[in-house]
């Protein structure tokens, strides 16, 4: 039989235990299961494709990365308003397949405006290079093991 005060201890390490529990099971949606990160955004994988120049090919590709950046955001940044702008037509009571087309036309728009940032990019990047740096670019991705 175990005395008053042993009780008392086990009582209040299992209420201790508890709070731990319930405190784990309420926090842990928020704060323990974040959502996996969305694609990289073209400047981002410009700059791991460009990681491995060196010399004069380093300071053009970024020198070039850094005036060409703002445009890819551009269209990016268009994206992801348009997205917003389709989730709140789709929710809504009534369908409306015309703003839906409008707002695919619109998010069409946003890509083209991306992949013209990335082509003027490439177009003029690729020949200030070296055939060395020309090279070195990483243009293929990781391979899995």
């Amino acid at each position: 039989m175990l005395r008053n005060h042993w009780r008392n201890l086990l009582a209040w390490g299992s209420l201790f235990l508890n709070v731990i529990l319930i405190g784990y099971i309420i926090l842990s949606p928020t704060q323990f299961h974040r959502p996996p990160p969305g694609p990289p955004s073209p400047e981002h994988m410009f700059k791991r494709i460009g990681e491995d120049l060196h010399g004069q090919d380093k300071i053009i590709f970024e020198q070039l990365l850094t005036k060409h950046a703002p445009n890819m955001r551009v269209g990016a940044k268009d994206m992801d308003q348009t997205m917003s702008q389709l989730a709140e037509v789709i929710k809504r009571d009534t369908l409306d397949l015309e703003s839906i087309k409008k707002i695919h036309n619109t998010m069409r728009q946003s890509r083209e405006k991306t992949d013209t940032a990335i082509e003027a990019f490439v177009y003029e990047m690729l020949p200030a290079l070296s055939v060395d740096g020309r090279k070195s670019l990483r243009l293929l991705p990781p391979k899995r093991p």
